[in-house]
């Protein structure tokens, strides 16, 4: 039977753990980690702002980032006039109170890509930082694919993953063919 999105969502916000949510396409994985965020942000604190209405310190609030688009901001960075620096965007990236990394393994990485991305679970890992993965690739597909093109990287990022999160496999059909 389905399973109610909201309560297990708010259930899941509210636990503290990171999670890693593997399956395949169209399982719903997204819309359970985006209705985490959206528990999570409802939670956030405000404060009166300015004029009488409200406000929310954005570094306060969980960051949600499809993965191949992340390298795609990385790459952004280093056009003149940016409006951030590749450090300053890791940075932000890094330092979030909650990260949600979307969709891992949906692209090929190259070397350079595998480094960013290893450097990141590694600081987020030694910080403690929450953070949520989806993917249709199980951990250890995660470590064999990444293996294949930088060796023992890909172990290193599934190690830790499964060493900051809860892994849940999301089974079901695809739901957008329904």
């Amino acid at each position: 039977p389905p399973v109610k999105v909201v309560p297990v969502a708010l259930d899941m916000a509210n636990s503290g753990s990171g999670f890693f949510f593997c399956g395949a396409p169209g399982t719903g994985k997204t819309i359970l980690t985006a209705a985490i965020v959206r528990a999570l942000v409802e939670q956030a604190d405000v404060s009166a702002g300015y004029g009488g209405g409200f406000s929310v310190r954005y570094e306060d609030l969980p960051l949600f980032v499809y993965v191949p688009d992340l390298f795609s901001m990385i790459k952004a960075t280093w056009d003149r006039g940016a409006q951030e620096s590749e450090t300053q965007l890791l940075d932000r990236v890094g330092a979030a109170p909650v990260l949600v990394l979307d969709d891992l393994g949906t692209s090929y990485p190259s070397e350079w890509s595998l480094s960013i991305f290893d450097a990141l679970i590694d600081r987020r890992y030694r910080e403690s930082r929450r953070t949520i993965v989806t993917s249709n690739l199980s951990l250890q597909r995660v470590a064999n694919k990444f293996n294949a093109k930088v060796p023992e990287c890909g172990s290193r990022i599934a190690s830790r993953i499964s060493s900051m999160c809860e892994v849940r496999i999301i089974e079901g059909p695809d739901r957008r063919l329904m």
